[in-house]
């Protein structure tokens, strides 16, 4: 799997955009973060997949601190627990 199929299969499955950052940069993700919006919302936390040395990691970010980075060798593995993790999420 990659990033691409991962959106079209979270899409499919009602989990909204905003949850989630595969861009591989998490700082071009926040430039266009509206965080009063998710916490009127109710949702206070999204994930990321992030390119890192060596591999990919997922995580998540509360209120902007990152927390359970978890690492990767493969874009496949990293995609795979993401999506585990969003479709838990709904």
């Amino acid at each position: 799997m990659n990033r691409q199929r991962l959106r079209e299969i979270a899409r499919r499955e009602g989990v909204p955009d905003e949850w989630y950052a595969l861009e591989g940069d998490e700082e071009a993700w926040f430039d266009g973060f509206d965080g009063f919006a998710r916490y009127k919302a109710g949702w206070n936390a999204i994930f990321a997949l992030k390119i890192v040395p060596g591999g990919w990691a997922v995580c998540s970010y509360e209120r902007g601190d990152s927390f359970g980075e978890t690492y990767f060798d493969t874009e496949d593995e990293a995609c795979q627990e993401l999506l585990m993790l969003l479709l838990a999420s709904r």
